[in-house]
Parts: structure tokens; C-alpha cells; sequence
């Protein structure tokens, strides 16, 4: 049987105050490093070819962090270090990671810290292996991959000793998508299902939304001031006979999300109860809260996904 993660990789899909972040990409996880810490290194990539484009459209190397504990912390003087000795290489802006929240960290040389945006290191990582660590304010390791970690494979990757090749990637970052502003409730819910013809509806890529920058494919700003609900429909194609034990929705969002699979709603955070054409979010997240991905277990979904197409 496969855990598989049903991922979100791509940037914020926002709206005026209703606002997600949407891409999809199923991905085999495995086991995560642990050092009695609460944040850890999960994974990383050091061979990117295909499977994560950072905010300027490259294929960076990548690490991914997660909280795996039960409140909320600062990463402010958490720094990433290439260093046996344990220097600082790479130190955090202040931004906060939530519980079982996830924070990647593009290993790209381009030494990026703006807390409201993607981070990249002041390194990258060498296929070849070398030393990495997550280093916590006092400047222990919480997770460490010493003396090296192994040579690493394209697209593959690896933490906890594991690599990752059973990864599947079924919607990548910036993915085709599509997108309406309804300006009545005339569609009612017949927009979240398959077959609903989406001809006519504004074309982009994963992120949808505004104010985000590079990280937005489909830009929907018209909605300012006019809705505060936006639809996106992205589809993907999924294997039959993909044994499935867990499913797992990663996302990012700003400031609330309703996600449907196939017609059927199987998540939402911040959203009415009873939501129409015109809802708003039901609280606010700020912009460096809305960057980092968590994840949702929607294993009760599977049973929703079908051979073929989906959306």
C-alpha cells in the first residue's frame, strides 16, 4: 500500500479577502528525520530536474522543513548549515512555522530572507554528498545528515536515510489552471464538477491570486473590490490501479480555502459554513503564515479519485 500525499505546490490562489493557494501533485512520502526536536529537516533535493520551480521559474535544489510538533515556532536565529563544525551558513528571517506546517527552502546560491516571499540559501547542494544540517537558535542540530549524505539521484529525493523513488508528481508546480470571478450565484455548484465546460473562464498557471509576485501564474486582481470569492479548477490526469493507504492535501493559503475533488468538498479552513458566490474569509492569515504549506489528511477522499481525468 502507498501513503500518498496529495500536494500543493504552487503559490497563493488569493482573493480579496477569500483567499487559497492551489496547485496538486500526489507524492510518496517516507519516514522523517527526528532529533527531539520539533522542526526538521523532512526532505530534500539535490538534483532537481522536474519537480519544483522556485519564484523565478528555475529548478533549484530544495530543502523542506516541518514542525512535527504541537505548537507554533519562531525559526528566527535557526539557521541551515553545510558545516560539520556547525557554522551558521544560512540563518532564518523571522517567520513562523505552525504546527505540522511545512517550510521549503530552495537551496539555490541566491541567498533570499524576505519573510512574505520564497526563501532561497546561500548555497546550493552538491549531488555528490556533503554534510547538512538544521541548526535551532542555540546552534544544535535537530536534524543532521553527517559525515554526508549519499549521492543523489535526479529527481529523487531523500531524508532519513530513504530516498524517495517512489515519488509521483501527478500536477506539478504551475500547473494549467483556470479561473472565474462570479458576479452571481447562477453556477451554483455545478463549476466543481468534472464535466462543467470551463471554456470561457481566464486561462494561467497555479499560483492563482494577487499581490504575491513572481509566485502568482494566474493573476485574478480584478476581484479586488468587487468579490471576495474566486473559483479555480485544475485538472489532472490520475493512474488506475495506484494503491493508495493515506492521502494528504498540502496547501498554502491566503486567508481561506474550500476544496472540492471531483464535485465533492474534502477540506476547508476559514470559510463559512454555508458559503455562496460572494463569501469571505472568516479570518485573516498574514503573508508570512500564508507562504508556509501545510498538510490536511483527506484520506477519506480516495475514493472520490477516478481513472483518468479529474479536477
Amino acid at each position: 500500500m502507498t501513503r500518498t500525499l496529495f500536494r500543493q505546490f504552487s503559490r497563493l490562489m488569493t482573493a480579496n479577502s477569500l483567499r487559497f493557494l492551489v496547485p496538486l501533485v500526489f507524492a510518496i512520502v517516507g519516514e522523517q528525520v527526528s532529533m527531539g526536536q520539533s522542526v526538521i529537516i523532512s526532505e530534500f533535493m539535490a538534483s532537481n530536474g522536474r519537480t519544483m520551480i522556485d519564484d523565478e521559474d528555475n529548478r533549484s535544489d530544495w530543502i523542506e522543513l516541518h514542525n512535527t510538533g504541537f505548537s507554533p515556532i519562531n525559526l528566527e536565529g535557526w539557521a541551515l548549515t553545510t558545516d560539520p563544525m556547525h557554522e551558521r551558513v544560512w540563518e532564518f528571517p523571522s517567520i513562523t512555522l505552525f504546527s505540522n506546517g511545512y517550510l521549503v527552502v530552495f537551496a539555490s546560491n541566491k541567498d533570499r530572507r524576505n519573510p512574505g516571499a520564497p526563501l532561497h540559501t546561500n548555497f546550493s547542494l552538491k549531488r555528490e554528498g556533503q554534510y547538512l544540517a538544521l541548526l535551532d537558535q542555540a546552534g544544535n542540530p535537530t536534524t543532521e545528515f553527517a559525515p554526508a549524505y549519499p549521492e543523489q539521484k535526479k529527481d529523487i529525493s531523500y531524508g532519513k536515510g530513504v530516498a524517495k523513488a517512489d515519488e509521483i508528481v501527478i500536477i506539478p508546480d504551475k500547473a494549467p489552471a483556470k479561473a472565474l470571478i462570479p458576479s452571481n450565484g447562477s453556477l451554483n455548484r455545478d463549476w466543481t464538477q468534472l464535466d462543467f465546460d470551463d471554456g470561457n473562464w481566464k486561462s494561467g498557471r497555479t499560483g492563482i491570486g494577487y499581490d504575491y509576485g513572481g509566485l502568482i501564474g494566474l493573476d485574478v486582481r480584478t476581484m479586488r473590490g468587487e468579490n471576495q470569492t474566486v473559483y479555480a479548477r485544475i485538472p489532472f490526469e490520475f493512474e488506475e490501479n495506484t494503491d493508495l493507504d493515506a492521502l494528504v492535501l498540502r496547501i498554502r493559503y491566503d486567508d481561506g480555502y474550500i476544496a472540492y475533488l471531483n464535485g465533492t468538498a474534502i477540506a476547508r479552513d476559514n470559510a463559512p459554513s454555508n458559503p455562496d458566490w460572494q463569501s469571505a474569509a472568516t479570518a485573516n492569515r498574514s503573508d508570512n503564515i500564508a507562504v508556509n504549506a501545510v498538510d490536511i489528511d483527506i484520506s477519506s477522499a480516495i475514493n472520490l479519485l477516478s481513472a483518468g481525468q479529474n479536477i
